[in-house]
């Protein structure tokens, strides 16, 4: 996954966003659309048919959204 590329420090970003801890921003559900912000907000670029490709990947418990922890598992992967 590109966002493992661009991990400077090895956190996998999903703890720090702007150098502040935003765990609880995480969690939650992730639509196409907030899923789309918030690789954003890691620094990672993607279009809407990728967010859409990554929830269908990753989408365990198949409800149409990413969980918490499934978002974790996904920036894992």
């Amino acid at each position: 996954m590109a966002v493992r590329l661009s991990d400077s420090d090895g956190d996998r970003g999903f703890y720090k966003v702007d150098g502040r801890n935003k765990e609880s921003e995480l969690v939650g559900a992730f639509t196409r659309k907030s899923l789309k912000r918030m690789l954003s907000r890691l620094g990672e670029s993607t279009s809407i048919d990728n967010c859409k490709a990554m929830i269908r990947r990753f989408d365990l418990n198949g409800d149409g959204v990413l969980s918490y922890d499934e978002f974790k598992v996904m920036m894992t992967t």
